[in-house]
């Protein structure tokens, strides 16, 4: 859906997740990368409801009441809208333990979830993109690419040179499409990346 928004709101909308996000809008909590993500922040999961009536009251004229119990418009008096009013319907995929409105109110224990992470992406392209990368980003970890073409041993070089200078943090996380990338280098080939990650994979 496509909003207008006055400028007077301060309000800015964001197709990614971003660190600095303070509403995450959506219809429905599903098991979604990009909800995830959203739960990363501090940002409150709230229906596109939440939104529009934020906009409403932006377009009121100036001293005009609202019909609320003080006769002020809580726009123009910067009075937050309380999210409990707006949160979204639980999908019926989700399990029942997970039906439970406080588990995603915004919780501090779960922002920079990421932070001593780095993530290592095999690919045959040059950089990862797309949900997964984004919520990485958000959770404030690391990531970069590796191109599979360069083979097993440069991978392993790789992981060798990024443990050697993470020592103060949990450790590096390969991530691959394993039916992909046994399909496109063979599954021989393959398994040398896989006895090599496993070599430099570190539990604490």
């Amino acid at each position: 859906m496509w909003y207008r928004i006055p400028s007077h709101t301060g309000i800015k909308l964001s197709a990614r997740p971003i660190e600095q996000a303070t509403h995450y809008l959506t219809d429905k909590i599903t098991l979604s990368l990009p909800l995830f993500a959203g739960l990363l922040t501090p940002a409150h999961v709230v229906t596109e409801g939440w939104l529009n009536e934020h906009l409403r009251l932006a377009q009121l004229p100036i001293g005009l009441p609202d019909g609320n119990a003080d006769g002020v418009n809580p726009e123009q008096t910067y009075v937050p809208i309380p999210e409990d009013h707006y949160h979204p319907e639980f999908d019926d995929s989700l399990p029942l333990d997970m039906h439970s409105v406080l588990q995603w109110n915004p919780q501090a224990t779960r922002t920079k979830l990421f932070a001593k992470l780095r993530f290592v992406f095999l690919t045959e392209t040059t950089r990862p993109t797309g949900d997964l990368v984004d919520l990485i980003a958000v959770g404030g970890g690391a990531y970069e690419g590796f191109k599979v073409q360069q083979g097993s041993q440069a991978f392993e070089a790789l992981l060798a040179k990024l443990n050697a200078k993470g020592k103060s943090t949990v450790g590096v996380v390969p991530v691959a499409d394993t039916k992909g990338m046994e399909a496109a280098l063979g599954s021989a080939e393959w398994k040398d990346f896989v006895a090599a990650a496993k070599r430099y994979i570190r539990l604490s």
